[in-house]
């Protein structure tokens, strides 16, 4: 069975849900197809997790956030109710159904878009399935010992989930971090691995960071200078929305009981061998951290605005002060270890696209979501167009970007 349609949007998150906003503002004959539930990648985040921006940062088009609690920060269920409202508030089309395949039929002009159930022949497609389809492992993980039990932290739900033993866990980007909290705070031993992760003080001088990246312009930074960035310090800086918000500093986390070490060089069996780079990988991320308040604090000085003090530099020097041990070689069975979590990211899966349009290491290759196919576009990835772009904040303004020019094209091709 064949359905002819303008534009088919893959994925029912943030981003599809957006683009469907405006497509359905003005009429537009389309359809989420989304393999899932709304918000899927949401609903799989493990079991106390919030967002780490504020409340007041949820801006789906013609959706902002209306609660009392502006400055809170969701739970993983407040997020999933927010997009199902929201697409239940403007009537958006969503089937559930995966879709196996795109492909451009020469002789119709149009997409090819296959599901299990039916095909379907458009003008448009939209690709909002965002950019984190499989998990990443190292190569290390086949020569871990067969006795110890390996999960992603995508597989992560709670501490009672894992097994008796300590747990090494791979990874101190958002998602290694918080896990590796929680499970300290459960009281288990816990080893963390850590990279270059910058961090950044969960308020300071008064307003939440987000408040002061918003102000200093940091969301709308364009994506070449985010590819920099990215480059130097491989992961979004750590900062947590739990307990109303709170600070994540891996020098406290080493005096409450977590081993921290530093990244992973190699396991062969039972041995671990790390680089011998943990001071300078926390030297970094206070380096980062000191970077962001400064720049607050010159802001403040250039515009004359009143803001209080603040004192969590003195927190800093004092963690500082902490001995913290560096290893270079571990045996997991004399560390009691039984689990590794790998908190180590994810990785692209393109694969079921053929249309010549991405690069050789399967990343989309677009202007602003636009790529040089005629009527092919992606949204909700990282580094889109600006910092914001992925997230609940800015998602719409990439969304109204692509649907005005999916709407341009349609008019150009029906004349």
């Amino acid at each position: 069975m064949v359905e002819d349609l303008d534009v088919v949007i893959i994925g029912g998150g943030q981003a599809g849900l957006s683009v469907s906003y405006y497509l359905t503002q003005h009429g537009c004959n389309h359809l989420i197809l989304e393999k899932d539930r709304i918000g899927a990648s949401w609903r799989k985040r493990w079991d106390s997790f919030h967002l780490v921006t504020p409340n007041w940062m949820l801006r789906l088009p013609g959706y902002p956030y209306s609660g009392e609690n502006p400055d809170g920060f969701l739970t993983r269920e407040e997020v999933t109710k927010y997009l199902d409202s929201y697409a239940k508030r403007y009537k958006l089309k969503i089937r559930q159904s995966q879709v196996i395949g795109v492909r451009w039929n020469e002789d119709t002009r149009t997409y090819v878009v296959d599901t299990p159930e039916k095909t379907y022949r458009v003008k448009n497609v939209v690709v909002a399935a965002g950019a984190f389809h499989k998990n990443k492992f190292p190569a290390d993980g086949a020569r871990v010992d067969k006795s110890i039990t390996q999960l992603h932290s995508s597989e992560y739900r709670g501490p009672n989930q894992i097994r008796p033993g300590n747990i090494l866990v791979v990874g101190a980007g958002q998602s290694g971090c918080h896990i590796a909290k929680e499970l300290n705070e459960a009281g288990r031993n816990v080893y963390l691995s850590v990279g270059s992760s910058g961090r950044l003080p969960r308020r300071y001088r008064g307003k939440d960071t987000m408040w002061w990246a918003s102000r200093l312009g940091l969301y709308d930074q364009p994506s070449e200078h985010l590819r920099l960035l990215q480059a130097k310090f491989n992961n979004s800086p750590y900062v947590s929305g739990r307990n109303l918000g709170e600070d994540i500093h891996l020098r406290q986390y080493a005096l409450d009981g977590i081993t921290l070490l530093g990244r992973l060089r190699t396991i062969q069996g039972t041995t671990v061998k790390l680089q011998p780079d943990l001071l300078e990988s926390l030297a970094s991320a206070d380096d980062f951290a000191e970077s962001f308040r400064s720049g607050v604090d010159k802001y403040i000085e250039l515009t004359g605005s009143n803001y209080p003090e603040d004192h969590t530099r003195v927190n800093d020097e004092r963690l500082k002060g902490a001995t913290i041990h560096v290893s270079t070689e571990f045996d997991t069975n004399a560390a009691g270890i039984t689990t590794i979590i790998w908190a180590t990211g994810y990785m692209p899966d393109f694969q079921w696209i053929d249309i010549p349009v991405f690069s050789q290491e399967g990343h989309p290759m677009h202007k602003r979501g636009v790529t040089k196919a005629p009527g092919l576009y992606f949204i909700g990835l990282p580094c889109l167009h600006k910092a914001k772009s992925p997230l609940l904040y800015g998602v719409g303004e990439d969304a109204a970007y692509i649907s005005d020019h999916l709407l341009s094209r349609l008019n150009s091709i029906s004349l």
